[in-house]
């Protein structure tokens, strides 16, 4: 329960007023120095999955990662440019549990309520094919037209130490991102 509240403090403080694009993905990583808003002092305390997908998506919403830049100030920058990563559960997957697909459904209700009430984002964009069985309910929720997908499915997300499927992570996600027509103004600010 405590790391939960720090990850929803941490998440917080990062969080655009408005959010132009919301990015979904399935639950957050076991290690808590690898949840995507702790801001590391230096990038080693992230394991190399958890690096590469931090700053994929940084990279892919216009953030320019050189310069040295701390990670909270890379966030900040993040969070200017209006886009918020979610995940869909609030507390690791146990490598023994129920998947994120088998939870898709079950948790799409409490979900959808957080995207319609809460963050109120202008884009949505999944990540991970465990989650595809949540686009029927977002369309059925009238938020199709909100969906950001590579092929009408979710970006895949990859087994980092697999150097191509990085490069087409990062290369899909620049794709998607790209759609949002408000990415570019807000990343230039």
């Amino acid at each position: 329960m405590r790391r939960r509240v720090e990850r929803l403090e941490l998440a917080t403080r990062f969080r655009p007023i408005h959010i132009d694009t919301l990015i979904l993905y399935p639950a957050p990583p076991q290690r808590a120095e690898d949840y995507f808003y702790r801001p590391a002092h230096s990038r080693e305390e992230r394991s190399a999955s958890s690096r590469a997908f931090f700053e994929g998506v940084l990279a892919a919403a216009g953030i320019n990662l050189a310069g040295g830049k701390s990670e909270e100030t890379l966030l900040a920058e993040f969070q200017r440019a209006g886009i918020f990563v979610a995940e869909c559960c609030e507390c690791p997957m146990d490598a023994t549990a129920t998947s994120s697909e088998d939870l898709a459904v079950p948790m799409a209700p409490s979900l959808l309520r957080r995207v319609q009430f809460s963050y109120k984002p202008k884009r949505i964009l999944v990540l991970s094919s465990e989650l595809a069985p949540l686009i029927p309910l977002f369309r059925q929720a009238g938020l199709g037209e909100n969906l950001l997908l590579r092929e009408g499915e979710p970006i895949a997300i990859p087994v980092f130490t697999d150097s191509s499927a990085t490069v087409q992570f990062h290369t899909d996600l620049s794709d998607v991102l790209a759609k949002n027509p408000s990415r570019s103004t807000a990343a230039s600010d």
